[in-house]
């Protein structure tokens, strides 16, 4: 079985403490990379949230990357 379509990595965001979401999607690689997946999450000692994830279905074992979202003070 193959997947398809797992292009649309998603990371949600609570200000609530978990009482609503936002949804948003990461931006992958603009040239035709289609597929990603084996994504993990961690938050550093500063705030800042760490995604790792493979991507390109052909080369996935040769192909990480890594997401640093910055921790901003304001809401």
């Amino acid at each position: 079985v193959k997947a398809h379509n797992r292009s649309r990595l998603q990371i949600a965001v609570s200000k609530d403490e978990g009482k609503t979401w936002q949804f948003t999607p990461l931006e992958l690689d603009k040239n035709g990379i289609r597929d990603s997946g084996y994504s993990a999450i961690t938050e550093g000692p500063d705030g800042s949230i760490y995604v790792t994830y493979s991507y390109d279905d052909e080369n996935v074992m040769n192909n990480i990357r890594c997401a640093t979202i910055k921790k901003h003070d304001d809401n």
